[in-house]
């Protein structure tokens, strides 16, 4: 009699490896011919499964290649990736890779980018409730508004840690807007852009953001829970018009920055 793991290895095996079915043929009662439709029957059901799985994750790199080439690109995707996990949202960490190195895909170089947007946004969106961090203080950002400038060398933040930055040389942001399937503007896009990203997660669900230059050299710093000296003159180096109120204004109010310390409290 065979161990339970070994059929079921078996038995996985011929479902993703079409020359592996011989394998199970002591496994299974009846005619040879109709067992090998059967095992055909099921091994289709499981593609067409992770095929699907590929497409709710990666609604906006179906639509701008077509159902017929998404479809042929998953389909040979899933004959290379296998799942490995019990949750189809688990499916699909590698197709971005599978795409750049597509030769169908080689005339849309944006393209694997665009999966790896809608990739880590899924990630997102599906991430672990986190608590609210802690805080000094009665008030989050107290901190803020009692240390002086020229103390900013000893000011932090406490930030969202389900908060992501991506970069791209491409406008991954206008891609993405055009590609919605609500969208009813131009869809005209200026491919000669690049872009710098905020991925953050509302009640709402997961959201993007465009960020400049100097919003990106600020936020990658205080992510990385950099002083905010540092972080200030980093983004003035990229924008020395750059309006640092209006920027902690507005990832505050988005959720991004939850509390500002200052290490002359806490030491």
């Amino acid at each position: 009699m065979h161990a339970l793991p070994e059929i079921q290895s078996r038995f996985y095996a011929a479902m993703m490896l079409p020359q592996s079915e011989s394998a199970l043929e002591d496994l299974l009662q009846g005619q040879t011919d109709k067992n090998a439709r059967r095992i055909a029957a099921y091994r289709r059901n499981v593609t067409v499964n992770l095929c699907t799985a590929l497409a709710l994750t990666y609604p906006v790199t179906q639509r701008i290649v077509g159902d017929t080439f998404f479809r042929e690109a998953a389909r040979l995707y899933a004959s290379l990736e296998p799942s490995r996990s019990g949750d189809l949202n688990d499916y699909g960490a590698n197709f971005a890779n599978f795409i750049e190195g597509y030769p169908h895909a080689a005339e849309l170089p944006y393209l694997a980018d665009v999966a790896r947007l809608e990739w880590q946004l899924q990630v997102l969106a599906l991430a672990a409730d986190v608590k609210d961090l802690a805080t000094t203080g009665a008030a989050p950002f107290a901190a803020l508004a009692t240390t002086p400038p020229d103390r900013y060398d000893a000011l932090f933040f406490e930030c969202d840690s389900a908060a992501m930055r991506m970069n791209s040389t491409w406008p991954l942001d206008e891609i993405w807007r055009v590609n919605q399937a609500d969208f009813a503007g131009d869809m005209q896009v200026d491919f000669t852009q690049s872009c710098q990203l905020l991925l953050w997660r509302t009640a709402h669900g997961a959201q993007l953001s465009a960020l400049s230059k100097a919003e990106a050299a600020l936020l990658d710093e205080l992510l990385a829970g950099r002083a905010l000296a540092g972080a200030v003159e980093l983004a003035l180096e990229q924008a020395t018009d750059f309006d640092l109120g209006a920027c902690l204004q507005r990832w505050i109010a988005a959720g991004v920055l939850r509390g500002a310390f200052s290490n002359l409290e806490r030491s």
